[in-house]
């Protein structure tokens, strides 16, 4: 009886320890910033990322690439992060707009109507662990002359 309550321990353990090393971390950050330009087939913003609690994770103005892939509608976003080489794909958009025109997208960046959320997904340690980080682009201003 004995032996069988320490097996059900070391299992229940072992159970609660991989959770906690394998399970997936998330981490909210926003990136505040204004459009620079729409280009073919990105959109270039600069500004600054905070954490969740509004600390500027980024002390000088940083640029960031969203890369829109598809001719006509879109298919797939990714973001490079400045200073990596990695690119990110955002896996998640907006909900209100499961199908967006790449031309209505790009006009509303110009007109100042759209912001973007979005989950990207990194991972690493092989392929157990991931990190989601949730990045909010609010409604972008013009660009500054």
């Amino acid at each position: 009886m004995r032996r069988r309550l320490i097996i059900v321990i070391i299992l229940i353990f072992s159970i609660f320890s991989f959770w906690f090393l394998f399970k997936e971390f998330t981490t909210a950050k926003q990136f505040d910033g204004n459009l620079l330009k729409v280009d073919d087939g990105f959109v270039v913003v600069r500004g600054t990322f905070v954490d969740s609690k509004q600390i500027s994770l980024s002390k000088d103005l940083t640029d960031l690439k969203i890369y829109i892939d598809g001719e006509t509608m879109i298919k797939r976003v990714a973001i490079k992060i400045p200073n990596t080489t990695e690119m990110f794909v955002i896996d998640s958009l907006p909900k209100e707009e499961t199908v967006v025109d790449l031309e209505t997208m790009k006009n509303d960046f110009l007109n100042n109507t759209i912001g973007l959320t979005a989950r990207i997904k990194k991972t690493y340690l092989n392929k157990y662990m991931t990190e989601e980080i949730t990045y909010r682009t609010p409604i972008f201003s013009q660009p500054r002359p």
